[in-house]
């Protein structure tokens, strides 16, 4: 605020000028109290045209009395109504008929026909080790025999275009064959040899029969046997 005489500034709150003692005109404080009125009348009226408002518009027809609540009539409960039950048609039962009864075809029974047996071809025996072959054969003694003294081998020894046969012997076991004797004549069912078992040490023995032909070949179908040389005090 300024003073009215020298336009010094001067405090709002003072009422007096310092300067020169005149009286302040305090112009600030009516602005105030104006604008404070003119609030005031505007509130005022903000409030009357609530209450002018509300009256209007509020249930009742502005009355401005509350209205009670109308309360809403129930409908009637339902009559209840007596249906009779309706009957279930029950279906006819079925007509038992006679059906008479179908035959079966029987299928016709198979044809018994007769097969003659067919003949079963016979089986060669093999051949014994001590006669591979008919013509190479030891009759005597048998496999596994035991021998003493003087022995006849007997058997057949034969061939076409024949030359010898022979007959070695072994102890068993040993792998080496040991010359015994030859013949440059066939024996068909004969005596092969004599042999003197007393000239081995007892224990099992193998002989072989072997047959030659003019070529120097022979069968090589051998003829072999095992046999037992009985201990007759032999010595070494």
């Amino acid at each position: 605020m300024r003073c009215p005489n020298d336009d010094h500034i001067i405090p709002d709150t003072v009422e007096f000028c310092p300067y020169c003692g005149s009286r302040v005109r305090r112009q600030t404080l009516g602005w105030i109290w104006i604008l404070s009125g003119i609030s005031g009348l505007v509130l005022i009226a903000g409030l009357l045209f609530a209450l002018v408002f509300a009256a209007l518009f509020a249930p009742g027809g502005g009355s401005g009395l509350p209205v009670p609540p109308t309360a809403t009539p129930l409908p009637p409960p339902p009559t209840p109504l007596w249906i009779p039950p309706t009957a279930t048609p029950v279906p006819p039962s079925p007509t038992a008929r006679w059906m008479l009864p179908t035959a079966t075809s029987v299928p016709p029974s198979p044809t018994i026909r007769w097969v003659p047996p067919t003949a079963t071809p016979p089986v060669s025996p093999l051949p014994a080790r001590n006669c591979p072959r008919p013509e190479v054969c030891i009759t005597y003694p048998q496999m596994n025999d035991t021998l003493q003294g003087i022995v006849q081998i007997r058997g057949t020894a034969t061939r076409p275009n024949f030359a010898y046969y022979k007959v070695e012997y072994q102890p068993e076991g040993a792998g080496t064959w040991n010359f015994l004797v030859r013949f440059d004549r066939p024996i068909t069912n004969g005596v092969l040899m004599d042999w003197y078992t007393t000239t081995v040490r007892p224990g099992a023995y193998w002989l072989r029969l072997t047959v030659v032909d003019k070529t120097g070949n022979y069968w090589p179908e051998l003829a072999e046997l095992r046999v037992i040389v009985a201990d007759q005090g032999q010595r070494p």
